[in-house]
């Protein structure tokens, strides 16, 4: 499927959504056995190129922290903010941004993702619409159509107006935040996913917010 194809490559999601507007971080592939280029800002991210989710997620603040990839890697801009994820339920007619997670990671020198909470109330219209705005780039720069569960991942900046978010990747597939949305809606969210995948409506009831954290740690 065109669409799953476009997400599961760094490269080609952040480029589709570049071209369409949509902000995300600088970046390049790095090859595996490859180097940072010369110039290239520091600090930066480096990650397995084609995959979903934080595979081989490094952080680089200086050169010494550099590990040369073994496999073709995306090297990008560090983004300072806060980090979340918007889960979408998609099919041809519709994309429904569900609740707004903010991710949590370790104060290690290398992060490594240990669970979710739910975003502030405040972020939630601004990081769904960047959400959906996200996977119509892609459904149109693909020719085709998201289906099912989608996570986008993104970084909140600053401002107020959202000028510096900037999104990291799209995930065409079930995340980890469906153990905490799954878990604030009573009866789960199964017959939900299914029954929007039938072309019927979705019906949840009102969110727990508490029971919606969860930590993988």
């Amino acid at each position: 499927m065109p669409f799953i194809r476009a997400a599961s490559d760094k490269l080609t999601t952040c480029a589709m959504l570049a071209a369409a507007g949509i902000p995300t971080p600088a970046g390049c592939t790095l090859p595996a056995g490859g180097s940072i280029p010369t110039g290239f800002r520091l600090p930066a991210v480096l990650k397995a190129r084609e995959s979903a989710g934080c595979d081989g997620l490094r952080i680089i603040r200086n050169r010494s922290d550099f590990v040369t990839p073994e496999i073709d890697s995306r090297l990008e801009c560090h983004i300072s903010g806060i980090p979340g994820s918007v889960c979408c339920l998609c099919r041809n007619d519709s994309i429904v941004p569900l609740l707004p997670f903010e991710q949590m990671f370790t104060h290690a020198q290398q992060p490594v993702y240990i669970g979710g909470r739910v975003a502030h109330e405040d972020y939630h219209a601004r990081m769904q619409s960047l959400a959906v705005r996200s996977i119509e780039a892609l459904n149109k720069a693909t020719q085709a159509t998201a289906r099912g569960w989608v996570g986008v991942d993104m970084i909140l900046g600053s401002r107020d107006d959202g000028n510096d978010d900037r999104v990291l990747e799209i995930n065409p597939r079930l995340t980890t935040s469906f153990i905490g949305l799954s878990r604030g809606q009573q009866g789960g969210l199964i017959y939900p996913i299914l029954n929007h995948m039938h072309g019927g409506a979705i019906h949840l009831t009102p969110w727990n917010i508490e029971a919606c954290e969860f930590s993988l740690a």
